[in-house]
């Protein structure tokens, strides 16, 4: 009998070691949506009442898109410079300040020929392009000032996201651009948390009255 209460007594250690840290994951996404915006990403704070929290990690990605679409209507030779930059900012929650990023989305110059009589953004005449640009950041703390931002609940918290962004388009004929041309600027946003914690006592004492338990039915067999 001593015997399995030693392999037991091992077992709840190792239990216990393995469940030492746990972690909880939460994510939310917003779709594309047309440039200039601010919207909200909505996550669930901390659950105080699973254990203490110590680490928590943020990954905030902001999907950019641009597509534009030229038609040269004149008869005569025209370069077309488009140029589109942005700023991106995620306000973190409580008095933790932002996170912001620039990024210059597109920066091109084309030249179209006379126009072929067909205003399809295409051929000789026209152009039309799509761009993608995805930025990743990164955000971890373990500061005392800074997680009680996270566990101030129950309940959830926002974390805002502006997308602002500017487009410029010049032409040395830009009267003789075609009125049809269009620049779009879209994007979404990615959010995932994690929270990093310390399980409360209670559940290290669950793992040790399962193990008496099993100590008890085999001892009531034997006998």
């Amino acid at each position: 009998m001593k015997r399995i209460l030693s392999i037991l007594a091992v077992s709840v250690g190792i239990c216990a070691n393995s469940y030492a840290f746990e972690i909880t994951n939460y994510t939310s996404s917003l779709p594309f949506a047309t440039t200039d915006f601010t919207h909200f990403h909505n996550i669930p704070l901390f659950d105080s009442s699973l254990g203490a929290l110590l680490q928590v990690d943020i990954k905030w990605i902001l999907t950019s898109t641009t597509s534009f679409n030229y038609e040269n209507t004149s008869q005569d030779f025209i370069l077309v410079n488009t140029r589109v930059s942005g700023t991106n900012t995620l306000q973190l929650p409580g008095a933790l300040g932002f996170r912001t990023n620039s990024i210059n989305l597109l920066s091109s110059d084309i030249a179209l020929n006379p126009f072929d009589s067909s205003i399809d953004f295409a051929g000789t005449s026209g152009f039309s392009s799509n761009s993608v640009t995805a930025l990743t950041n990164n955000y971890s703390t373990t500061l005392a000032g800074d997680l009680p931002a996270f566990t101030q609940g129950p309940g959830t918290t926002n974390f805002q996201v502006v997308a602002d962004y500017n487009s410029g388009i010049n032409s040395f004929l830009t009267e003789t651009l075609s009125s049809e041309q269009l620049v779009l600027t879209q994007a979404s946003s990615f959010i995932s948390i994690t929270y990093t914690y310390v399980p409360e006592p209670s559940t290290y004492a669950a793992i040790g009255g399962l193990g008496l338990m099993v100590a008890w039915q085999l001892r009531r067999r034997k006998n």
